[in-house]
């Protein structure tokens, strides 16, 4: 990064940023509230299961009743690995935030502040 930032320039970085930040944030929360949704729906489709599975009069009525249990099971997987992605990348972009926004008030301190041999006592 360049020592020299315009005031644009830097305003223009934290836009960006906080943009970015913004989107997984609300990524994050929309993938939330579809599981919070779904919520309802796998609690019915979890009863199916079980009432087909309990009633079952064959092999092959019981093998179908685990698979749908399964494949419940493999939804839910997928919804919170699809949650803990998308909250780690909204985590991720904060802290990469945080150390431009870190870095680039390092980089004014000094250029306002210099090398220091500017001044001397002895003047």
């Amino acid at each position: 990064m360049s020592a020299a930032l315009s005031s644009d320039d830097v305003l223009r970085n934290a836009k960006t940023r906080w943009e970015e930040e913004y989107s997984a944030f609300r990524r994050s929360a929309l993938v939330q509230g579809q599981i919070a949704d779904s919520v309802e729906t796998d609690a019915r489709l979890l009863g199916d299961a079980l009432t087909s599975s309990r009633n079952a009069v064959g092999a092959l009525e019981a093998t179908q009743a685990g698979n749908e249990l399964t494949g419940l099971n493999v939804k839910q997987s997928l919804a919170l690995q699809g949650l803990i992605a998308a909250q780690a990348r909204a985590e991720t972009l904060t802290r990469a935030r945080d150390l431009a926004t870190e870095d680039e008030a390092r980089q004014r301190f000094k250029s306002f502040v210099g090398t220091g041999s500017a001044y001397s006592a002895g003047r």
